[in-house]
């Protein structure tokens, strides 16, 4: 049995997001997510968005908006200064729709799609072809 790995969340940002650029060049936003899961019980999320989709996150969204993020859970794992080995579960961001922008803040309202097609750090490869309609013969079809 093969295994999915996607996740989407709908919460508020925690703070403001944080827009670095990586090495080749590509925009990464870093941001939290607050998820309200029960009366009392608040779930802590941190995402990371690349390309586009982080440029127009970190542009038009700030503390306490509602966002909604589709993507993929990733495991970061790193090593403490003593020697300990800490890891925690995070999201990769595929889209970010925002979900509560005010008027005059943002026209487009649209989804911001970044869906991986080829690697990002793979700037200078050309990206797969466009998806071609295939012919619309249904005949040879079971159903």
């Amino acid at each position: 049995m093969g295994c999915m790995n996607v996740v989407a969340l709908a919460g508020n940002l925690v703070r403001d997001p944080e827009l670095k650029q990586s090495p080749h060049g590509t925009a990464v936003a870093k941001f939290s997510l607050a998820l309200n899961v029960g009366r009392d019980e608040v779930v802590y999320v941190d995402v990371t968005a690349f390309g586009r989709v982080a440029e127009t996150t970190n542009e038009f969204c700030r503390k306490g908006a509602l966002i909604g993020v589709t993507g993929r859970m990733t495991q970061e794992r790193w090593e403490t200064k003593d020697g300990q080995k800490r890891s925690k579960l995070a999201v990769i961001a595929g889209s970010v729709q925002f979900l509560n922008l005010r008027d005059g803040e943002h026209d487009q309202r649209k989804e911001h799609d970044q869906t991986p097609r080829y690697r990002a750090e793979d700037e200078n490869q050309d990206p797969p072809p466009d998806r071609r309609e295939t012919d619309n013969d249904d005949s040879e079809l079971p159903f």
